[in-house]
């Protein structure tokens, strides 16, 4: 039976690689022939002539002005490599998508997921974005930890998702945010289900860092700093605990995020993997820099990235995942104080928590496809 995963998988962005790769092995691993649809075509681009002529050249205003900037632009460049090396090399995509009405003949079951394709965040300004629902199909249609990514889906599109939803056999969503504003929409049963990554073991994880030829293995101690935003007060809580912790300070290079004057290291989706897993201790503002944290059972501390009373605020589905492990105490705000040493996460709890959730995620998408 043939399967596509409608997913992201084009976003230069560690989690939305390592989740679309986990799904596709996962369900490989069940017996399926499995795709990813390339959506390079799908995500939106400037279409303007203005902003495709006028960009590059105020990029290049800035490189020149700016070292920062160079700087940055230069990481960037190095860090997208390795993406480009990683997708080619472990995703294996169907990049003959178009006309989609055509796909049906290819494909006989679609999983929609997971990562934050169904937010309502342009809705009103993206008409690519039905493609992510499947909406060009006829073919039996699955939903697999899809986000919303934000608490609420604003009233004016609930008729549109209604529609869209109406044709899936079977719903899941990756936070109870979405579960419940799903099952709102479509009265129907609605799984809270794990992030793909999960699916994996850690064993599993260090298993494809042993395809690059590298067993994850250092004898670096070093506490490891990964932000999706730029935060002076939590870079300063990171450089402050490891001083104290006499450690070295690595900071992963997320692309277009500047950490000023901080040294950062070029990663793709195996960096990523590796220096989570070598690290002493780990401070992220970032989803799946959690999860592998976990997965890696790593002593972590989680910042809030967004303000709790911002509308689009992403931070749920952190809340979601450390409040299911009970780990709440390891998520912090800007008014957090730096310690010398946090409590050590008991990890036999929270295995035994996160083992059963895993379970039931499986028994979900096995049952679906099936």
């Amino acid at each position: 039976m043939q399967v596509a995963i409608v997913t992201w998988c084009t976003y230069t962005n560690f989690g939305t690689y390592l989740q679309a790769y986990a799904l596709q092995n996962y369900i490989s691993s069940l017996g399926y022939e499995v795709k990813i649809l390339d959506d390079s075509s799908i995500i939106p681009i400037p279409k303007t002539l203005k902003y495709r002529f006028l960009h590059p050249i105020k990029d290049r205003i800035k490189s020149l002005l700016k070292p920062s900037f160079r700087k940055l632009n230069q990481q960037d460049i190095q860090s997208k490599g390795l993406y480009k090396k990683f997708r080619s090399k472990y995703l294996v995509l169907d990049t003959n998508i178009h006309p989609l009405q055509d796909l049906d003949k290819k494909y006989d079951i679609y999983v929609c997921g997971s990562d934050q394709i169904w937010s309502p965040i342009g809705f009103d300004t993206d008409e690519n974005k039905d493609f992510y629902f499947a909406s060009f199909s006829k073919n039996r249609k699955i939903a697999y930890a899809p986000s919303i990514g934000v608490s609420i889906i604003p009233e004016e599109y609930t008729n549109h998702y209604k529609q869209l939803l109406s044709s899936f056999s079977s719903l899941s969503s990756r936070e109870n945010n979405g579960v419940r504003e799903l099952a709102h929409i479509t009265n129907k049963g609605v799984e809270h289900v794990v992030d793909p990554t999960l699916l994996l073991s850690k064993d599993q994880w260090t298993d494809l860092l042993a395809k690059e030829g590298n067993n994850g293995l250092s004898k670096e101690r070093y506490v490891l700093l990964y932000l999706l935003t730029y935060n002076l007060s939590y870079i300063q809580n990171a450089i402050a605990f490891a001083k104290r912790n006499n450690l070295e300070l690595k900071v992963i290079h997320s692309i277009g995020v500047s950490m000023d004057d901080l040294r950062t290291d070029d990663a793709g989706p195996i960096e990523f993997i590796k220096l989570i897993k070598n690290a002493s201790f780990i401070f992220t503002d970032s989803f799946h820099g959690t999860i592998f944290s976990i997965i890696f059972e790593k002593q972590f501390i989680t910042f809030k990235r967004f303000k709790d009373e911002d509308k689009n605020s992403q931070n749920s589905r952190v809340y979601d995942l450390l409040n299911q492990l009970e780990l709440t105490d390891r998520l912090k705000g800007e008014d957090m104080h730096v310690q010398e040493k946090y409590d050590s996460i008991d990890y036999a709890m929270v295995n035994t928590t996160l083992g059963s959730f895993i379970q039931s995620s499986k028994n979900y998408l096995v049952k679906a496809l099936n």
